[in-house]
């Protein structure tokens, strides 16, 4: 088993806009890391918030030795409550790890650990170690495998809340390639065991508005056809602020009508061999696709 030695710090990054702080773990030392020269080098690293410790390490994947699996162990007063491994990535470890308050339904703040797997877009696995009402049981969460590197909890209303906050995965390569296409913010929140989507509360349209000022003056400024993935995230986003009349409006005014990217969909689910359980569905033109998509996705009601 190769040495593994892990760059950690308490850190102050921008995630999605907003300052938060987290442990950073980088594996390759050699590397030049932008807060490399804010820490010693260290094997592990361990946090600490009121009774609960959260520590990192790594240890050799069972069958492939080469590789190394990220690991969090969560203790409460010393005791052992949880332990949480994401996948190995094809290289070097960058790991993030946080103990925050995502859910004040419980006694103890939560434990956030998120780790990149490598590769083209892929991935922040990210998951969350939370106890139930009483304290007694404790659960790991999976937030998701969601587009580039490790995931932080913010707190983009600064009132102690903490969410995650990250672009809306669902809409890449959805109407046109990833780099053509916007994707909303996708805001989430941990309740128990499950997580939910509260982007679509009054007090985060601040957000939105605030990313629909770049998107309106690029639409002002660019010639007709606008990508049909750009104006997906728009209209979506335009919906989140109330004005999703304007901007369908705009969106049938400028989108792409030789475009059949996405207008093709199985909605009956996929089989074990990747296949459409039945025939896909097609839909008629963008509009159409977009409007279910919306729907499907929450950004507008069905009717």
């Amino acid at each position: 088993m190769k040495m593994i030695l892990l760059a950690g710090l308490t850190c102050v990054g921008l995630i999605s806009g907003f300052e938060t702080k987290a442990e950073i773990f980088h594996t390759d030392i050699g590397r030049t890391h932008r807060y490399s020269e804010k820490s010693e080098i260290k094997k592990t690293g361990t946090i600490t918030r009121g009774r609960i410790s959260a520590s990192f390490s790594a240890r050799s994947d069972n069958e492939r030795p080469e590789l190394e699996i990220p690991v969090v162990s969560v203790s409460l007063d010393g005791v052992v409550v949880g332990i949480m491994e994401n996948p190995a990535p094809m290289g070097d470890i960058y790991a993030v790890m946080q103990i925050e308050e995502l859910d004040l339904s419980n006694p103890y703040p939560e434990v956030v650990f998120s780790s990149f797997t490598g590769g083209a877009h892929c991935c922040g696995v990210t998951k969350v170690l939370t106890s139930d009402p009483s304290g007694e049981r404790w659960h790991e969460v999976l937030i998701g495998s969601l587009d580039g590197g490790p995931k932080q909890a913010t707190d983009p209303l600064q009132n102690g809340q903490y969410v995650i906050v990250t672009r809306d995965n669902r809409f890449h390569y959805k109407f046109d390639c990833y780099a053509c296409g916007l994707a909303p913010t996708r805001i989430q929140k941990l309740e128990g065991r499950n997580i939910v989507d509260i982007g679509n509360q009054p007090e985060y349209r601040q957000i939105d508005r605030e990313n629909l000022q770049w998107a309106s003056s690029y639409l002002s400024t660019n010639e007709r056809p606008i990508s049909n993935g750009f104006l997906a995230g728009y209209v979506a986003m335009k919906s989140r602020v109330g004005e999703f009349d304007e901007g369908w409006k705009q969106m049938l005014a400028q989108y792409n009508r030789e475009s059949d990217w996405g207008l093709t969909e199985c909605l009956a689910g996929y089989d074990q061999k990747g296949k459409c359980k039945e025939k896909e569905f097609v839909y008629e033109s963008f509009p159409d696709a977009l409007r279910a998509f919306l729907q499907r996705t929450g950004y507008i009601n069905n009717e």
